[in-house]
């Protein structure tokens, strides 16, 4: 399902994205 998110809600996701990629190196990025 597609949602609008606030921008407050979405602060820290550079940082989740970030740990997420250093937790499973070999999952596909964007590039």
């Amino acid at each position: 399902q597609t949602s609008w998110e606030p921008a407050n809600h979405l602060q820290n996701s550079p940082d989740l994205v970030q740990d997420f990629h250093s937790s499973y190196p070999h999952k596909p990025r964007q590039p």
